[in-house]
Protein backbone atom coordinates (compact mmCIF):
# COMPACT_ATOMS: atom_id res chain seq x y z
CA UNK A 1 0.00 0.00 0.00
CA UNK A 2 2.79 2.10 0.94
CA UNK A 3 4.53 1.27 -2.43
CA UNK A 4 1.27 2.48 -4.25
CA UNK A 5 0.95 5.60 -2.41
CA UNK A 6 4.67 6.28 -3.37
CA UNK A 7 4.41 5.67 -7.03
CA UNK A 8 0.67 7.68 -7.54
CA UNK A 9 2.61 10.76 -5.56
CA UNK A 10 5.36 9.99 -8.27
CA UNK A 11 3.15 10.27 -11.30
CA UNK A 12 1.29 13.72 -10.01
CA UNK A 13 4.47 15.22 -9.58
CA UNK A 14 6.07 14.07 -12.88
CA UNK A 15 6.45 17.46 -15.16
CA UNK A 16 5.06 17.66 -18.26
CA UNK A 17 4.44 19.54 -21.07
CA UNK A 18 1.45 21.37 -21.88
CA UNK A 19 1.00 19.61 -25.00
CA UNK A 20 1.09 16.45 -23.47
CA UNK A 21 -1.91 17.27 -21.46
CA UNK A 22 -3.55 18.57 -24.60
CA UNK A 23 -2.90 15.88 -26.04
CA UNK A 24 -4.64 13.81 -23.66
CA UNK A 25 -8.02 15.65 -23.69
CA UNK A 26 -7.87 15.29 -27.26
CA UNK A 27 -8.84 11.47 -26.93
CA UNK A 28 -10.39 11.74 -23.27
CA UNK A 29 -13.29 14.99 -24.12
CA UNK A 30 -14.77 12.83 -27.17
CA UNK A 31 -15.40 9.69 -24.54
CA UNK A 32 -16.55 12.44 -21.79
CA UNK A 33 -19.12 13.44 -24.29
CA UNK A 34 -20.15 10.06 -25.65
CA UNK A 35 -21.47 8.89 -21.98
CA UNK A 36 -22.39 12.27 -20.77
CA UNK A 37 -23.78 14.87 -23.02
CA UNK A 38 -27.93 15.20 -23.07
CA UNK A 39 -27.87 16.13 -26.80
CA UNK A 40 -25.67 15.35 -29.73
CA UNK A 41 -26.54 17.60 -32.97
CA UNK A 42 -24.84 19.22 -36.19
CA UNK A 43 -24.14 22.41 -33.54
CA UNK A 44 -22.40 20.23 -30.95
CA UNK A 45 -20.20 19.13 -34.05
CA UNK A 46 -19.41 22.42 -34.74
CA UNK A 47 -18.30 22.83 -30.91
CA UNK A 48 -16.32 19.51 -30.60
CA UNK A 49 -14.64 20.31 -33.77
CA UNK A 50 -13.59 23.65 -32.69
CA UNK A 51 -12.29 22.72 -28.81
CA UNK A 52 -10.06 19.73 -30.98
CA UNK A 53 -8.45 22.02 -33.02
CA UNK A 54 -7.76 23.81 -29.82
CA UNK A 55 -5.99 21.44 -28.17
CA UNK A 56 -4.56 20.40 -31.21
CA UNK A 57 -2.72 23.79 -31.51
CA UNK A 58 -1.73 23.91 -27.70
CA UNK A 59 0.43 20.37 -28.88
CA UNK A 60 1.80 22.04 -31.58
CA UNK A 61 2.81 25.66 -30.19
CA UNK A 62 4.40 23.00 -27.52
CA UNK A 63 6.29 20.87 -29.87
CA UNK A 64 7.02 23.33 -32.55
CA UNK A 65 8.30 26.03 -30.09
CA UNK A 66 5.62 28.54 -30.98
CA UNK A 67 5.52 30.81 -28.31
CA UNK A 68 2.99 33.26 -28.81
CA UNK A 69 1.28 30.69 -30.77
CA UNK A 70 0.93 28.67 -26.96
CA UNK A 71 0.22 31.67 -25.55
CA UNK A 72 -3.05 32.36 -28.01
CA UNK A 73 -4.27 28.65 -27.17
CA UNK A 74 -3.82 28.18 -23.61
CA UNK A 75 -6.23 31.34 -23.42
CA UNK A 76 -8.51 30.10 -26.04
CA UNK A 77 -8.31 27.20 -24.07
CA UNK A 78 -9.36 28.34 -20.77
CA UNK A 79 -12.35 31.16 -21.62
CA UNK A 80 -13.60 29.12 -24.82
CA UNK A 81 -12.79 25.36 -24.94
CA UNK A 82 -14.10 24.63 -21.25
CA UNK A 83 -17.33 26.76 -21.38
CA UNK A 84 -18.08 24.52 -24.61
CA UNK A 85 -17.72 21.66 -22.91
CA UNK A 86 -19.33 22.42 -19.97
CA UNK A 87 -22.24 23.30 -22.37
CA UNK A 88 -22.39 20.72 -24.62
CA UNK A 89 -22.34 18.48 -21.13
CA UNK A 90 -25.68 20.04 -20.17
CA UNK A 91 -26.90 21.19 -24.10
CA UNK A 92 -30.79 20.77 -23.84
CA UNK A 93 -30.67 20.12 -20.32
CA UNK A 94 -30.33 24.19 -19.22
CA UNK A 95 -32.03 24.47 -15.58
CA UNK A 96 -33.44 27.64 -14.60
CA UNK A 97 -31.81 30.88 -15.01
CA UNK A 98 -32.52 32.55 -11.79
CA UNK A 99 -32.19 31.81 -7.67
CA UNK A 100 -33.89 35.39 -6.22
CA UNK A 101 -32.65 33.95 -2.61
CA UNK A 102 -28.59 33.47 -3.12
CA UNK A 103 -28.00 35.37 -6.35
CA UNK A 104 -28.04 32.30 -8.97
CA UNK A 105 -26.76 29.32 -9.59
CA UNK A 106 -26.25 27.61 -12.86
CA UNK A 107 -24.64 24.60 -14.64
CA UNK A 108 -24.04 26.51 -17.75
CA UNK A 109 -24.13 30.08 -17.63
CA UNK A 110 -27.38 32.70 -17.62
CA UNK A 111 -26.45 34.06 -21.51
CA UNK A 112 -28.28 30.81 -22.91
CA UNK A 113 -31.17 31.53 -21.22
CA UNK A 114 -30.95 34.93 -22.31
CA UNK A 115 -30.77 34.28 -25.77
CA UNK A 116 -32.97 31.53 -25.71
CA UNK A 117 -29.97 29.97 -27.14
CA UNK A 118 -31.30 26.17 -27.84
CA UNK A 119 -34.54 27.63 -29.92
CA UNK A 120 -32.30 29.77 -32.03
CA UNK A 121 -30.08 26.87 -33.14
CA UNK A 122 -33.37 24.76 -33.50
CA UNK A 123 -34.66 27.41 -35.75
CA UNK A 124 -31.79 29.72 -37.28
CA UNK A 125 -29.51 26.58 -38.70
CA UNK A 126 -28.10 28.87 -41.65
CA UNK A 127 -27.66 31.43 -39.79
CA UNK A 128 -25.84 29.15 -36.66
CA UNK A 129 -23.51 27.44 -39.45
CA UNK A 130 -22.34 30.93 -40.36
CA UNK A 131 -21.13 31.81 -37.08
CA UNK A 132 -19.84 28.74 -36.01
CA UNK A 133 -17.90 28.47 -39.48
CA UNK A 134 -16.63 32.44 -38.73
CA UNK A 135 -15.48 31.21 -35.51
CA UNK A 136 -13.32 28.35 -36.80
CA UNK A 137 -12.24 30.37 -39.80
CA UNK A 138 -11.13 33.22 -37.19
CA UNK A 139 -9.40 30.99 -35.11
CA UNK A 140 -7.46 29.27 -37.55
CA UNK A 141 -6.49 33.00 -39.48
CA UNK A 142 -5.02 33.71 -36.37
CA UNK A 143 -2.76 30.17 -35.08
CA UNK A 144 -1.41 29.97 -39.14
CA UNK A 145 -0.66 33.80 -38.98
CA UNK A 146 1.20 33.28 -36.03
CA UNK A 147 3.24 29.97 -37.37
CA UNK A 148 3.64 32.11 -39.98
CA UNK A 149 5.21 35.18 -38.66
CA UNK A 150 6.67 33.70 -36.08
CA UNK A 151 9.11 31.20 -38.38
CA UNK A 152 9.48 34.59 -40.87
CA UNK A 153 10.86 36.67 -38.47
CA UNK A 154 12.53 33.85 -36.37
CA UNK A 155 11.13 34.79 -33.13
CA UNK A 156 13.00 33.88 -30.41
CA UNK A 157 14.38 34.61 -26.38
CA UNK A 158 17.54 33.66 -26.98
CA UNK A 159 19.09 36.98 -26.57
CA UNK A 160 19.46 37.19 -22.65
CA UNK A 161 22.07 39.61 -21.29
CA UNK A 162 25.62 38.73 -19.41
CA UNK A 163 25.12 37.47 -16.05
CA UNK A 164 27.29 40.43 -15.48
CA UNK A 165 25.08 43.17 -17.39
CA UNK A 166 22.32 40.96 -15.26
CA UNK A 167 24.06 42.12 -11.69
CA UNK A 168 24.36 45.56 -12.86
CA UNK A 169 20.72 46.07 -13.80
CA UNK A 170 19.81 43.95 -10.32
CA UNK A 171 21.57 46.90 -8.10
CA UNK A 172 19.93 49.56 -10.46
CA UNK A 173 16.43 47.99 -9.97
CA UNK A 174 16.65 46.59 -6.62
CA UNK A 175 15.92 49.58 -4.17
CA UNK A 176 14.46 51.86 -6.65
CA UNK A 177 11.17 49.17 -7.59
CA UNK A 178 9.95 48.69 -3.95
CA UNK A 179 10.14 52.70 -3.50
CA UNK A 180 8.09 53.31 -6.65
CA UNK A 181 5.25 50.78 -6.15
CA UNK A 182 5.18 52.28 -2.26
CA UNK A 183 4.78 55.36 -3.50
CA UNK A 184 2.40 54.98 -6.00
CA UNK A 185 0.29 52.69 -3.51
CA UNK A 186 -0.02 55.95 -0.98
CA UNK A 187 -1.06 57.87 -3.74
CA UNK A 188 -3.75 55.54 -4.76
CA UNK A 189 -4.85 54.88 -1.02
CA UNK A 190 -5.05 58.86 -0.36
CA UNK A 191 -6.68 59.28 -3.54
CA UNK A 192 -9.54 56.51 -2.68
CA UNK A 193 -10.08 58.32 0.61
CA UNK A 194 -10.71 61.62 -1.36
CA UNK A 195 -7.23 63.31 0.86
CA UNK A 196 -6.22 63.73 -2.36
CA UNK A 197 -8.15 66.42 -4.40
CA UNK A 198 -10.15 64.99 -7.83
CA UNK A 199 -8.93 66.93 -11.25
CA UNK A 200 -8.15 65.74 -14.29
CA UNK A 201 -4.25 65.41 -13.06
CA UNK A 202 -5.16 63.39 -10.32
CA UNK A 203 -7.89 60.95 -12.25
CA UNK A 204 -5.40 60.54 -15.33
CA UNK A 205 -2.44 59.44 -12.78
CA UNK A 206 -5.21 56.80 -10.53
CA UNK A 207 -5.80 55.39 -14.13
CA UNK A 208 -1.87 55.17 -15.12
CA UNK A 209 -1.04 53.40 -11.72
CA UNK A 210 -2.91 50.58 -11.94
CA UNK A 211 -2.58 47.72 -9.32
CA UNK A 212 -2.50 45.09 -12.02
CA UNK A 213 0.66 47.26 -14.30
CA UNK A 214 2.26 46.68 -10.61
CA UNK A 215 2.12 42.91 -10.13
CA UNK A 216 3.38 42.42 -13.66
CA UNK A 217 6.04 44.78 -12.94
CA UNK A 218 6.75 42.85 -9.41
CA UNK A 219 6.62 39.42 -10.81
CA UNK A 220 8.55 40.68 -14.21
CA UNK A 221 11.56 41.79 -11.94
CA UNK A 222 11.59 38.70 -9.69
CA UNK A 223 11.81 36.21 -12.73
CA UNK A 224 13.99 38.35 -14.37
CA UNK A 225 16.52 38.31 -11.42
CA UNK A 226 15.27 35.26 -9.70
CA UNK A 227 18.42 33.17 -10.61
CA UNK A 228 20.91 36.27 -8.76
CA UNK A 229 18.86 36.61 -5.40
CA UNK A 230 19.77 35.94 -2.20
CA UNK A 231 17.37 34.07 0.46
CA UNK A 232 16.33 37.87 1.57
CA UNK A 233 16.41 39.23 -1.62
CA UNK A 234 14.09 36.65 -2.54
CA UNK A 235 11.97 36.56 0.50
CA UNK A 236 11.72 40.68 0.54
CA UNK A 237 10.13 40.55 -3.50
CA UNK A 238 7.37 37.37 -2.40
CA UNK A 239 6.16 39.40 -0.01
CA UNK A 240 6.13 42.74 -1.92
CA UNK A 241 4.29 40.59 -4.50
CA UNK A 242 1.77 39.20 -2.35
CA UNK A 243 0.82 42.64 -0.65
CA UNK A 244 0.07 43.58 -4.54
CA UNK A 245 -2.21 40.72 -4.65
CA UNK A 246 -3.82 41.10 -1.72
CA UNK A 247 -4.41 44.91 -1.80
CA UNK A 248 -5.56 43.88 -5.66
CA UNK A 249 -8.48 41.44 -4.30
CA UNK A 250 -9.07 44.31 -1.44
CA UNK A 251 -9.64 47.08 -3.75
CA UNK A 252 -11.01 45.70 -6.99
CA UNK A 253 -12.28 42.97 -5.72
CA UNK A 254 -12.46 40.83 -9.39
CA UNK A 255 -11.85 37.51 -9.59
CA UNK A 256 -9.48 37.94 -12.97
CA UNK A 257 -6.15 37.82 -10.35
CA UNK A 258 -5.42 34.34 -11.03
CA UNK A 259 -5.83 34.43 -14.94
CA UNK A 260 -3.45 37.63 -14.48
CA UNK A 261 -1.31 36.13 -12.58
CA UNK A 262 -1.08 32.61 -14.31
CA UNK A 263 -0.17 34.74 -17.46
CA UNK A 264 2.39 37.03 -16.22
CA UNK A 265 3.83 34.21 -14.69
CA UNK A 266 3.88 31.58 -18.04
CA UNK A 267 5.11 34.71 -20.29
CA UNK A 268 7.80 35.27 -17.49
CA UNK A 269 8.90 31.90 -18.55
CA UNK A 270 8.61 32.40 -21.88
CA UNK A 271 10.59 35.11 -22.28
CA UNK A 272 13.18 33.63 -20.05
CA UNK A 273 13.48 31.42 -22.40
CA UNK A 274 13.14 28.29 -20.08
CA UNK A 275 11.49 25.57 -20.99
CA UNK A 276 7.60 25.58 -19.16
CA UNK A 277 6.20 22.41 -17.91
CA UNK A 278 4.00 21.48 -15.14
CA UNK A 279 2.20 18.52 -13.31
CA UNK A 280 -0.97 17.35 -11.42
CA UNK A 281 -0.53 18.87 -8.48
CA UNK A 282 0.97 22.10 -9.63
CA UNK A 283 -2.68 22.29 -11.61
CA UNK A 284 -4.51 21.12 -8.72
CA UNK A 285 -3.12 24.24 -6.75
CA UNK A 286 -3.49 26.38 -9.15
CA UNK A 287 -7.16 25.30 -9.28
CA UNK A 288 -7.23 25.79 -5.24
CA UNK A 289 -5.94 29.38 -6.09
CA UNK A 290 -8.64 30.39 -8.02
CA UNK A 291 -11.32 29.07 -5.83
CA UNK A 292 -9.82 30.85 -2.97
CA UNK A 293 -9.69 34.23 -4.88
CA UNK A 294 -13.16 33.49 -6.54
CA UNK A 295 -14.41 33.29 -3.00
CA UNK A 296 -12.69 36.28 -1.51
CA UNK A 297 -13.45 38.49 -4.16
CA UNK A 298 -17.13 37.22 -3.53
CA UNK A 299 -17.11 37.93 -0.41
CA UNK A 300 -15.51 41.38 0.05
CA UNK A 301 -18.75 42.29 -2.90
CA UNK A 302 -21.61 41.19 -1.15
CA UNK A 303 -20.35 39.53 2.78
CA UNK A 304 -23.26 37.52 3.16
CA UNK A 305 -22.98 34.09 4.84
CA UNK A 306 -26.40 33.12 2.79
CA UNK A 307 -24.25 32.67 0.13
CA UNK A 308 -21.80 30.32 1.26
CA UNK A 309 -24.58 28.75 2.91
CA UNK A 310 -26.00 27.91 -0.31
CA UNK A 311 -22.79 26.83 -1.93
CA UNK A 312 -21.77 23.77 0.22
CA UNK A 313 -25.54 23.16 1.69
CA UNK A 314 -27.98 24.10 -1.02
CA UNK A 315 -26.35 23.49 -4.43
CA UNK A 316 -23.13 21.64 -3.48
CA UNK A 317 -19.60 22.27 -4.54
CA UNK A 318 -19.90 20.26 -8.09
CA UNK A 319 -22.95 23.15 -9.48
CA UNK A 320 -20.24 25.69 -8.34
CA UNK A 321 -17.68 24.13 -10.31
CA UNK A 322 -20.27 24.19 -13.11
CA UNK A 323 -21.70 27.56 -12.74
CA UNK A 324 -19.71 30.45 -10.74
CA UNK A 325 -16.15 29.31 -12.74
CA UNK A 326 -17.27 28.48 -15.82
CA UNK A 327 -20.24 30.48 -16.24
CA UNK A 328 -17.07 33.73 -15.50
CA UNK A 329 -15.29 31.84 -18.47
CA UNK A 330 -18.36 31.84 -21.09
CA UNK A 331 -16.39 33.96 -23.72
CA UNK A 332 -17.98 31.21 -26.72
CA UNK A 333 -21.87 32.12 -25.16
CA UNK A 334 -20.53 36.35 -25.20
CA UNK A 335 -19.43 35.41 -28.99
CA UNK A 336 -22.73 33.59 -30.27
CA UNK A 337 -25.26 36.22 -28.22
CA UNK A 338 -22.85 39.31 -29.52
CA UNK A 339 -23.56 38.04 -32.65
CA UNK A 340 -26.81 37.02 -32.93
CA UNK A 341 -28.40 40.10 -31.19
CA UNK A 342 -25.88 42.42 -33.13
CA UNK A 343 -28.55 44.64 -34.04
CA UNK A 344 -29.39 45.66 -30.06
CA UNK A 345 -24.93 46.83 -29.72
CA UNK A 346 -24.72 48.14 -33.31
CA UNK A 347 -24.91 51.79 -32.04
CA UNK A 348 -22.00 51.13 -29.74
CA UNK A 349 -19.72 48.36 -31.67
CA UNK A 350 -18.67 50.34 -34.41
CA UNK A 351 -15.59 52.62 -35.29
CA UNK A 352 -17.68 56.22 -35.13
CA UNK A 353 -18.29 55.25 -31.37
CA UNK A 354 -14.84 54.22 -30.86
CA UNK A 355 -13.39 56.87 -32.04
CA UNK A 356 -15.26 59.29 -29.75
CA UNK A 357 -14.68 56.88 -26.61
CA UNK A 358 -11.11 57.55 -27.43
CA UNK A 359 -11.27 61.43 -27.71
CA UNK A 360 -12.91 61.62 -24.27
CA UNK A 361 -10.41 59.54 -22.95
CA UNK A 362 -7.93 61.65 -23.94
CA UNK A 363 -9.18 64.94 -22.85
CA UNK A 364 -7.73 65.62 -19.43
CA UNK A 365 -11.15 67.18 -17.28
CA UNK A 366 -13.46 67.52 -20.19
CA UNK A 367 -15.63 65.19 -22.83
CA UNK A 368 -16.32 66.20 -26.16
CA UNK A 369 -18.99 63.22 -26.90
CA UNK A 370 -19.62 62.09 -22.88
CA UNK A 371 -19.84 58.50 -23.92
CA UNK A 372 -18.62 55.29 -21.87
CA UNK A 373 -16.73 52.08 -22.88
CA UNK A 374 -18.46 50.50 -25.54
CA UNK A 375 -17.90 46.56 -23.05
CA UNK A 376 -19.75 49.29 -20.46
CA UNK A 377 -22.72 49.74 -22.63
CA UNK A 378 -23.39 46.47 -23.34
CA UNK A 379 -23.92 45.60 -19.82
CA UNK A 380 -26.41 48.19 -19.50
CA UNK A 381 -28.19 47.41 -22.73
CA UNK A 382 -30.00 44.05 -21.14
CA UNK A 383 -29.29 44.84 -17.56
CA UNK A 384 -31.69 47.58 -17.33
CA UNK A 385 -31.78 47.98 -13.87
CA UNK A 386 -27.90 48.04 -12.96
CA UNK A 387 -26.57 50.79 -10.68
CA UNK A 388 -25.05 53.75 -13.01
CA UNK A 389 -22.42 54.13 -10.44
CA UNK A 390 -20.98 50.86 -10.56
CA UNK A 391 -18.64 50.33 -13.48
CA UNK A 392 -20.11 47.12 -14.96
CA UNK A 393 -18.77 45.94 -18.01
CA UNK A 394 -19.19 42.67 -20.64
CA UNK A 395 -16.55 41.29 -22.77
CA UNK A 396 -16.92 41.92 -26.75
CA UNK A 397 -14.61 39.34 -27.90
CA UNK A 398 -12.24 39.67 -30.49
CA UNK A 399 -14.12 37.11 -32.94
CA UNK A 400 -18.08 38.80 -32.28
CA UNK A 401 -16.05 42.60 -32.76
CA UNK A 402 -14.32 41.67 -35.74
CA UNK A 403 -17.88 40.36 -36.90
CA UNK A 404 -19.55 43.31 -36.14
CA UNK A 405 -17.17 45.62 -37.00
CA UNK A 406 -15.41 43.98 -40.96
CA UNK A 407 -17.72 40.80 -41.61
CA UNK A 408 -15.73 38.48 -43.90
CA UNK A 409 -12.78 40.74 -43.70
CA UNK A 410 -12.44 40.13 -40.51
CA UNK A 411 -8.97 37.79 -41.78
CA UNK A 412 -7.08 41.16 -43.43
CA UNK A 413 -8.01 42.68 -39.35
CA UNK A 414 -6.55 39.54 -37.59
CA UNK A 415 -2.91 39.56 -39.92
CA UNK A 416 -2.77 43.60 -39.27
CA UNK A 417 -3.07 42.56 -35.13
CA UNK A 418 -0.53 39.65 -35.21
CA UNK A 419 1.70 41.06 -37.73
CA UNK A 420 1.96 44.38 -35.00
CA UNK A 421 2.60 41.95 -31.96
CA UNK A 422 5.44 39.54 -33.58
CA UNK A 423 7.62 42.67 -35.22
CA UNK A 424 7.14 44.27 -32.01
CA UNK A 425 8.13 41.13 -29.96
CA UNK A 426 10.80 40.39 -32.26
CA UNK A 427 12.21 44.54 -31.81
CA UNK A 428 12.29 44.27 -28.52
CA UNK A 429 13.89 40.93 -28.03
CA UNK A 430 17.08 42.12 -30.04
CA UNK A 431 18.51 42.59 -26.80
CA UNK A 432 16.53 41.40 -23.70
CA UNK A 433 17.57 43.63 -21.04
CA UNK A 434 15.43 44.02 -17.64
CA UNK A 435 13.17 47.00 -19.60
CA UNK A 436 13.11 45.20 -22.85
CA UNK A 437 11.68 41.65 -20.59
CA UNK A 438 8.77 43.96 -18.94
CA UNK A 439 7.73 45.52 -21.84
CA UNK A 440 7.32 42.03 -23.21
CA UNK A 441 5.44 41.01 -20.77
CA UNK A 442 3.05 43.90 -21.30
CA UNK A 443 2.57 43.38 -24.56
CA UNK A 444 1.62 39.37 -24.19
CA UNK A 445 -0.66 41.16 -21.35
CA UNK A 446 -2.36 43.21 -24.14
CA UNK A 447 -2.58 40.53 -26.54
CA UNK A 448 -4.28 38.39 -23.48
CA UNK A 449 -6.52 41.58 -23.45
CA UNK A 450 -7.59 41.50 -26.61
CA UNK A 451 -7.99 37.82 -27.11
CA UNK A 452 -10.40 38.35 -23.86
CA UNK A 453 -12.47 40.99 -25.87
CA UNK A 454 -12.43 43.98 -23.51
CA UNK A 455 -13.15 45.82 -27.02
CA UNK A 456 -10.85 47.90 -29.58
CA UNK A 457 -11.54 51.28 -27.58
CA UNK A 458 -10.77 50.25 -24.22
CA UNK A 459 -8.03 47.90 -25.56
CA UNK A 460 -6.67 51.29 -27.17
CA UNK A 461 -6.59 53.32 -24.43
CA UNK A 462 -4.84 50.45 -22.06
CA UNK A 463 -2.27 50.81 -24.23
CA UNK A 464 -1.79 54.70 -23.78
CA UNK A 465 -1.72 54.25 -20.66
CA UNK A 466 0.53 51.12 -20.07
CA UNK A 467 3.14 53.27 -22.42
CA UNK A 468 2.68 56.27 -20.05
CA UNK A 469 3.77 53.93 -17.54
CA UNK A 470 6.35 52.99 -18.24
CA UNK A 471 7.58 56.17 -19.40
CA UNK A 472 7.03 57.28 -15.76
CA UNK A 473 8.72 54.48 -14.19
CA UNK A 474 11.77 54.86 -16.84
CA UNK A 475 12.02 58.84 -15.62
CA UNK A 476 11.10 57.78 -11.92
CA UNK A 477 14.50 55.51 -12.04
CA UNK A 478 16.57 58.18 -13.89
CA UNK A 479 15.72 60.62 -11.15
CA UNK A 480 16.62 58.81 -8.44
CA UNK A 481 20.11 58.00 -10.13
CA UNK A 482 20.92 60.92 -11.50
CA UNK A 483 19.90 62.96 -7.63
CA UNK A 484 21.84 59.80 -5.78
CA UNK A 485 18.64 59.45 -3.15
CA UNK A 486 19.87 55.95 -2.28
CA UNK A 487 23.16 56.63 -1.95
Amino acid sequence: MKNLLIKSFKILTINRDVGFYSLCFIFIIPIILVFNAKKFDYFSVYCLIFVLINLYSIYFSTKNNIKTGLIFSLTICATYSINIISFLIYYDSLPEIYDELFSGVLKASHLYQRTLFQKIVENNPEKIHIISLFLLISYLSIFLSIIFLENKLNLNFKNQISKNNKILQLKYYFKKIPIFFLLSFLFLYLFDLKKIDYNSLSAILSAILRLDNFIILLISYYFFFNDLFRKRQKFFYISLIILSLAVYIYLTQSKALILLLCLTIFSSYIISDKKFSINIVNIFFIFILFLITFFLATYLKNPNPKNFYSLFFLTGIHDFIFTGLIGRLSYFEFYFEKVINLNLYKDFINLSYYFKVIIDKLTPGFDLYNVGFASRELYKSYYIFSDPNIMHSEQITPFAEAFILFKFYSIFYYIIIISSLIYILKYFSKKINFLNFLIMNYIFYIFVNWILGIGLDQLIIKIELLIIFVILFVIFNKLINKFKILK
